[in-house]
């Protein structure tokens, strides 16, 4: 069975859609995805932003992605799923597909604080994140952390924690197992909610980059403090831990090395001259200046004095 719509015949579901809902669609879709584009298309550019090319991305005409934004037709997981890779959402913050799937709006824009997609991870830092997560040897295994129920004097215990249960409250106390490739040197950062990069290795609880074997522990036997201490603000963190063959020739590791403080705050040019030694020419001929390199992550969650994740 078939009607006209305006001299056009077409099949006669083809046209209901055009007035009625899908079950189960969103009509949210379409002001997730403009408010996405808001806070992150500076990381691709206008053309990576128009619907033309995320509807070829995504496999449907143009006119089907319209229909999807306004909620005239479900988008599936799939659909959902290759969204999330088309901004990189997954890769860089390890994002599924459900986070299109928030009820509301609200719910979609605190998702994305909380992981500090785009605008809201802080400009210049988000490039950094993106280009350490995204880098071709970057992997999310190898990180452990162990909770520890005793001061070093009395014998440290504690079980790994899978990424998944990495979740911390204040004054918990912990320490690290990260493994790496072979002997070398090894720089540790903790990225925090404050966006502040903070070095962990070096610091006065590891004073140095050399490592030897394939296993790490921090706080080193050098440190005068058996674990490290969680502490505020509370939100998502993430640890990246940097492994080369060769020595990091930057001052910002140097100055980590020789404050008196815990740790170092590492400042935004300081990150960018490591990126640049580290992964700047991976989609290029030159080989890295630091070659071979490796580098893992893993996020973990502080809550808040009430048992809460902070959304910020």
């Amino acid at each position: 069975m078939t009607e006209k719509i305006t001299g056009v015949e077409r099949p006669k579901d083809e046209a209901t859609l055009d007035t009625d809902l899908a079950p189960g669609a969103d009509t949210t879709l379409g002001a997730k995805v403009r408010h996405l584009i808001g806070v992150s298309g500076y990381r691709f550019g206008y053309r990576h932003t128009q619907d033309k090319n995320i509807a070829h991305y995504l496999g449907v005409a143009a006119s089907t992605w319209a229909r999807m934004k306004s909620g005239v037709l479900k988008a599936d997981e799939e659909k959902l799923g290759l969204l999330t890779e088309y901004f990189r959402l997954d890769v860089d913050y390890r994002l599924t597909f459900e986070v299109f799937m928030c009820g509301t709006l609200e719910e979609f824009k605190n998702q994305l604080k909380m992981h500090r997609v785009g605008a809201y991870g802080g400009g210049g830092l988000d490039v950094i994140r993106s280009k350490l997560a995204s880098a071709t040897n970057a992997r999310t295994d190898g990180i452990s952390f162990e909770r520890s129920t005793n001061t070093r004097a009395g014998g440290l215990a504690g079980a790994a924690q899978t990424p998944e249960r990495s979740i911390f409250r204040p004054g918990e106390t912990v320490t690290l197992r990260i493994l790496h490739p072979e002997g070398g040197h090894l720089l540790v950062l903790n990225d925090g909610p404050d966006n502040e990069f903070v070095c962990l290795k070096p610091s006065r609880l590891a004073p140095r980059t050399e490592v030897h074997g394939r296993v790490t522990r921090l706080p080193t036997d050098e440190s005068p403090e058996p674990v490290f201490a969680i502490s505020g603000p509370a939100g998502r963190y993430r640890i990246y831990s940097i492994w080369s063959r060769k020595p990091f020739v930057l001052p910002f590791v140097r100055d980590a090395m020789a404050i008196e403080d815990k740790f170092f705050v590492v400042p935004a040019a300081a990150l960018r001259k490591l990126i640049e030694l580290i992964v700047g020419y991976d989609n290029a001929e030159r080989i890295p200046a630091l070659a071979p390199y490796e580098i893992r992550l893993v996020d973990y969650l502080v809550l808040d004095d009430i048992g809460q994740p902070a959304v910020s």
